[in-house]
């Protein structure tokens, strides 16, 4: 994170593939990430890839599941929050 950009809150909606990038691009970058997500777990549709997945990002071959618990490692490490079972309908 750079010192000179200033720490914001950034709302990313869904915890799948797509939303736990951005905001793991987001943390990097200087923002204050908190994913929301309306199911009682994250990772969307790699939930239910159970065949291993080969070179993905250059790590060895892990099935999807295995990947989430990977990169939910690395949102925790850059600050991430992550809140579950919270429907965005409601909200908005």
């Amino acid at each position: 994170m750079k010192e000179d950009r200033p720490c914001r809150p950034l709302a990313v909606v869904g915890a799948g593939a797509a939303g736990l990038s951005a905001a793991l691009w987001a943390a990097r970058l200087g923002w204050m990430p908190a994913v929301f997500e309306a199911a009682d777990r994250p990772g969307g549709q790699l939930q239910a890839v159970h065949q291993p997945i080969i070179d993905y990002l250059g790590l060895p071959a892990r099935d999807g599941p295995e990947l989430i618990r990977l990169f939910l490692d690395h949102l925790r490490q850059a600050g991430v929050s992550i809140a579950l079972g919270v429907p965005i309908a409601g909200i908005l």
